[in-house]
C-alpha cells in the first residue's frame, strides 16, 4: 500500500509565517444587504437634473444673438485664418510676374511672422556689446517694392513677349557697350578779314532772331494766360475764291486816279515794268542791269536764306501795310534782298491789282528802301513775284 500523503504541506507553514510578519488589520465584509446601492433610481435622477442645469446655464439665448449667414460665416472663417495661409490657398498664377510677386507677398507674410515671434521667458538675459547686437528684423516691403522687386527678376525678353503675347517682332540682338570713337577736330587756322566780319554778322543776327523770338514767346504766354489758349492757323497759300464786288465801289477804284506816279525814281539800277497793259503778263528778255542782279541775288541765296512775304491774295490796302512793314525791318537788320510774293493776277476781276499797286510802291513811297528790282520770269514770259535789293544804308 501507498504511504498516507502528510496533513500539512512545507509551503503551508511559510506562508503562515509570512502573513503574520506583514502585521495586516484585517476586517470582515459587512454582509451584502447593507451594502448601500451604487446606481439607485434617485442618484441617477439627481445626476442629471445637474447636468441639464449645467448645460442650461451656458447655452445662449436664442432671442439675442440671431443665427448668422453663410457670407457672415465665411468672414469670420477668413478673418480666423492667418494671412499666410490665405495667400497659400490661391491657385497658382497664371504668369511669371504674378508668381513672382505672390511669391514675393508670401516671403513678405514670412518675415513678419518670425519677426513677431519672441524669445523664450525662461532665458536668462545676456549683456552683449552694441557690435555684437543682431540687426532689426527687416520690414515688410511695400506693394510698388514688390513690383519693382519681381519686374527687376524677370528677363527682357519675356517681358516682351508677355507683351505681345509671343506675336512682336524679334528683339535686335544684344550690343556691347562701346565707348564712342572719338571724332577727329580739324585744326583751327587763321581766319581771313571778311570770314571774322561774316561771323560776327552771323552771330549779331542769331542773337537777335533769338531776343525776337523770347520776346514773342513771352507775349503769346501772357496772352494765352489773360485771353486763354489758341490754336495757331496755318497761313494757305492757296487762291482764294473771290467775292461779288460791288458794282459802285468797283466803278469807283476803276475811275480813281493811279495813287503813284508811274515815273521811276533816278536811284534805282533797273528799269521799271510795265504797270498796265499786255507787260503786265509778259516781260521781255533782261538787260544787262537786270541781269547782274538777278546774278548777284543767285549768288546770295547760296549761301543765305533770302527772307519772303507771301501777299497773294490779300486786300491791296493791307498787302501795302504788309510790304513796308517787311521792307522796313529787313533793311534794319542789313539784308541785300528779298523776295515779294503777290501772284500774277489771274484770279482777279478784270485787270491785276495787286501787281500794278507793288511796283507803284517800290518806285514810290518805298524808293529810299530799293536799290532795285527784277521779276522772276516763266517760260511764258509772266511772273508772280520780285526780287528786290535793298538799300545798304537806308
Amino acid at each position: 500500500m501507498s504511504k498516507k500523503k502528510s496533513d500539512k504541506s512545507p509551503f503551508a507553514g511559510l506562508l503562515a509565517e509570512k502573513l503574520k510578519a506583514l502585521d495586516l488589520d484585517l476586517k470582515e465584509s459587512p454582509p451584502e444587504a447593507d451594502k448601500p446601492a451604487a446606481h439607485s433610481d434617485k442618484h441617477r435622477e439627481k445626476r442629471a437634473a445637474e447636468r441639464d442645469a449645467y448645460f442650461d446655464s451656458i447655452a445662449p439665448d436664442p432671442d439675442d444673438t440671431p443665427p448668422l449667414s453663410d457670407a457672415e460665416l465665411f468672414e469670420k472663417s477668413i478673418r480666423e485664418m492667418a494671412p499666410e495661409d490665405v495667400y497659400r490657398k490661391k491657385s497658382a498664377p497664371a504668369h511669371t510676374l504674378a508668381s513672382k510677386l505672390g511669391a514675393a507677398r508670401g516671403a513678405r507674410y514670412d518675415a513678419t511672422d518670425a519677426s513677431n515671434r519672441q524669445a523664450p521667458k525662461d532665458a536668462a538675459p545676456t549683456d552683449t556689446p552694441a557690435e555684437d547686437a543682431q540687426p532689426e528684423a527687416t520690414r515688410p516691403l511695400t506693394d510698388a517694392e514688390l513690383f519693382k522687386m519681381s519686374v527687376q527678376g524677370i528677363a527682357p525678353e519675356d517681358i516682351y513677349r508677355g507683351k505681345f503675347a509671343g506675336e512682336g517682332p524679334k528683339l535686335p540682338p544684344p550690343q556691347e557697350d562701346r565707348a564712342p570713337a572719338p571724332t577727329p577736330t580739324k585744326p583751327a587756322g587763321k581766319l581771313t578779314k571778311r570770314q571774322r566780319r561774316q561771323a560776327e554778322e552771323d552771330a549779331r543776327l542769331a542773337e537777335e532772331y533769338a531776343r525776337e523770338a523770347v520776346g514773342q514767346a513771352r507775349e503769346m504766354r501772357l496772352f494765352e494766360k489773360t485771353v486763354g489758349k489758341v490754336d495757331k492757323v496755318m497761313r494757305s497759300d492757296k487762291y482764294r475764291l473771290p467775292s461779288e464786288p460791288d458794282p459802285v465801289k468797283d466803278a469807283e477804284r476803276r475811275t480813281a486816279p493811279a495813287v503813284y506816279s508811274s515815273e521811276s525814281p533816278e536811284s534805282l539800277i533797273t528799269p521799271p515794268l510795265p504797270k498796265s497793259g499786255e507787260g503786265l503778263h509778259k516781260v521781255g528778255a533782261f538787260d544787262p542791269a537786270q541781269r547782274d542782279l538777278y546774278d548777284r541775288y543767285k549768288k546770295r541765296s547760296r549761301q543765305h536764306e533770302v527772307p519772303e512775304l507771301n501777299v497773294r491774295g490779300d486786300v491791296v490796302e493791307d498787302a501795302l501795310r504788309q510790304v513796308e512793314l517787311f521792307v522796313h525791318l529787313q533793311c534794319k537788320e542789313k539784308r541785300r534782298f528779298v523776295r515779294i510774293i503777290h501772284g500774277r493776277g489771274l484770279q482777279s476781276d478784270g485787270l491785276p491789282v495787286l501787281k500794278p499797286a507793288i511796283l507803284h510802291w517800290l518806285e514810290g513811297p518805298g524808293f529810299r528802301y530799293v536799290r532795285g528790282y527784277v521779276p522772276e520770269r516763266n517760260s511764258a514770259g509772266d511772273y508772280g513775284s520780285l526780287i528786290v535789293e535793298l538799300e545798304r544804308e537806308a
